[in-house]
């Protein structure tokens, strides 16, 4: 059974993974950050990944996320 924190975040991720691979690309988090420039959501993106991304292949996939915050 999937409690509810787990469901918030998985609707959170959904938003961003704009392509529905079940990962959140560069592209994705860019084109999620409308009031922020391409530099500014990159350098986010970044430091995001840097915490998130477990295997380091520059997508942040949900069990990734999940593994953190839950």
């Amino acid at each position: 059974m999937v409690d509810k924190s787990e469901l918030a975040l998985k609707n959170i991720f959904d938003l961003i993974d704009l392509n529905k691979d079940g990962k959140i690309s560069q592209a994705d988090f860019l084109a999620a950050q409308k009031g922020l420039t391409d530099a500014e959501a990159k350098a986010q993106f970044d430091k995001l990944a840097s915490l998130w991304d477990d295997n380091k292949d520059g997508e942040i996939t949900f069990d990734e996320l999940k593994a953190k915050y839950m």
